[in-house]
């Protein structure tokens, strides 16, 4: 007799999936996330050990942070024998994912340095963290957080807001006892956030695609506020359009148009019209590189504007040799033209 999921019995599901190549991934996710379901039906509310490969390592992935494949695979995979803990509810809004991926970060960097024994430095990156948390994931999701229905989509936000503050007590206990520990207790109930683990690293919950469209979303609005306030022009008045360099998607456009209240978000296609383009190499690591016996050509061509770029690298060519240099070894400046002012960092994010 056939089981449900069409198969005579339970060794000839595991010989079919043992050596499987007709089963398309799309399928075989859907098969994964039914039978999660059937588990979070059977056992609501409960922790669940899931032992599994990798394959629906990632299908589980994609489904608990709403992330698309190519996200998936660009983020760090699981390591072998490692135990991890998955949201009981699936992440809807790419802010909790991106919070959440902020927040494993945060570990990594702290864990790093507690380790070491350097407190500064085991420090510092909480003052980005909690700007993020306050000024972004907060203050971005005051709607969701009030309205009135308790729906999947408020309940994944309330979700990953205590993970957070949690996650983020535990982290500072070993710095501020005790106000974590007050925090801690009013917030679980628990006896005392010393009582309970360290928070784990996972790596495997950082997703560079997600982070980086936030951080490009983020540095826009920046530059765009100040700018606004260089030219006393307050928030509340609404603006007809803002141009950016990077090209941006349709939820990124449509996020910088609230926050810097325009009525269009545009891309700028041509760039030399408004702005002569420069290039800004970091003497400091060229300088610990092996190519630190060009550094005076290096800087003399890329002033004369003699360097180009090509990809993500800038090229310089020097007795008739190509030296490159990546991404973070040079800023690209833009020098406005007579009749036109603009605001950039660091070449990205360029608001005209």
């Amino acid at each position: 007799m056939k089981q449900a999921n069409g198969f005579q019995s339970d060794d000839e599901l595991r010989d079919h999936y043992r050596n499987n190549t007709k089963e398309k991934f799309e399928d075989f996710k859907v098969r994964i996330y039914r039978k999660v379901d059937e588990i979070q039906q059977k056992h609501p509310g409960k922790k669940v050990l899931i032992v599994a490969h990798g394959g629906v390592a990632r299908a589980l992935k994609e489904r608990s942070f709403d992330l698309t494949s190519d996200d998936v695979w660009k983020s760090p995979s699981i390591p072998n024998a490692l135990c991890v803990r998955y949201p009981w509810t699936p992440k809807s809004h790419e802010l909790d994912t991106w919070i959440l991926s902020q927040l494993n970060h945060l570990t990594v960097q702290v864990t790093e340095h507690l380790e070491n024994y350097d407190l500064q430095r085991a420090c510092d990156p909480f003052v980005k963290f909690l700007d993020n948390l306050n000024n972004w994931y907060i203050r971005r999701n005051r709607r969701r957080f009030w309205k009135g229905e308790m729906d999947d989509d408020k309940k994944a936000g309330y979700e990953t807001l205590y993970e957070v503050l949690t996650t983020l007590c535990k982290l500072l206990a070993p710095v501020c006892p005790f106000i974590t520990e007050y925090l801690y207790s009013r917030l679980t109930g628990e006896e005392s956030v010393h009582l309970t683990g360290y928070p784990q690293v996972y790596k495997t919950f950082t997703f560079p695609s997600i982070d980086s469209k936030v951080s490009a979303v983020q540095k826009v609005v920046s530059l765009g506020l100040a700018y606004r306030s260089k030219q006393s022009l307050r928030v509340r008045q609404p603006l007809p359009t803002v141009y950016v360099v990077d090209d941006l998607d349709l939820d990124q456009m449509s996020v910088i148009a609230e926050e810097l209240n325009v009525k269009e978000v545009k891309r700028l296609e041509n760039i030399d019209m408004y702005a002569t383009v420069t290039y800004a190499p970091d003497a400091r690591k060229i300088g610990q590189s092996d190519r630190k016996m060009y550094m005076k050509d290096i800087l003399a061509k890329a002033k004369s504007g003699e360097a180009y770029l090509e990809g993500e690298e800038l090229v310089v060519e020097i007795n008739g040799e190509q030296v490159r240099l990546s991404a973070d070894e040079f800023e690209v400046r833009y020098i406005p033209k007579e009749g036109t002012d603009i605001k950039f960092e660091a070449g990205f994010g360029t608001v005209v």
